[in-house]
């Protein structure tokens, strides 16, 4: 999540919500924040852009992300997608090489696959949806490379060791259940859970 501003008002001034709850850092209410929101599994994406309203402490653009529910008939998806070394070219030329670039940036590993499935746990009362999502970057970082001297008590230099290379990792999984349950034809009581882990 990234802080974003309108009408040219400070940087701090946008807000994301999930269902109207705030997910930004404290810095202010905006802020960057490690979640992830779930837009490709939201049933709207609404924006407001008029600032000094009665509900908005802010003038800058709030995006209230607002999650599926389920509904009377079960449905669901899937979506994966990957690549890697096979997977990519190089434009390392003579010329790059000219100016001491004798290596690009490899992609080792990258993957995304996601899946959810909604339905009724009772008809007309009770709805789930609940979504899995696992996805990363393995990434080989040009001209970094581990230390031959590593752990020797004997040497304090860096020593290039050319058969390890350094890596760049990042990897998320989350995984999210929504229950929401219709106590009379005018309310709904709605729980979320919403788990997310990184390892960076």
């Amino acid at each position: 999540m990234r802080i974003f501003y309108s009408h040219g008002g400070r940087g701090n001034e946008g807000r994301v919500q999930v269902d109207g709850l705030n997910i930004g850092a404290a810095f202010n209410g905006g802020g960057v924040s490690g979640y992830v929101a779930d837009t490709s599994n939201a049933e709207e994406l609404s924006f407001t852009l008029s600032g000094g309203l009665g509900e908005a402490e802010i003038g800058g653009t709030q995006l209230n992300v607002v999650p599926k529910t389920g509904g009377n008939t079960f449905a669901g998806s899937f979506f994966g997608s990957t690549a890697g070394k096979w997977s990519q070219g190089s434009n390392l030329d003579d010329r790059l090489k000219g100016f001491g670039i004798s290596e690009q940036a490899a992609l080792n590993k990258n993957w995304d696959a996601s899946g959810s499935l909604g339905g009724p746990l009772k008809r007309d009362r009770v709805w789930f949806f609940g979504t899995l999502r696992d996805f990363g970057t393995f990434q080989e970082i040009p001209g970094g490379y581990a230390n031959k001297n590593a752990g020797d008590p004997t040497k304090w230099s860096y020593e290039p060791d050319l058969n390890v290379k350094t890596r760049g990792v990042n990897q998320k999984t989350i995984a999210a259940m929504r229950l929401t349950m219709q106590v009379t034809p005018r309310n709904k009581i709605g729980v979320y859970y919403d788990y997310q882990f990184a390892c960076d």
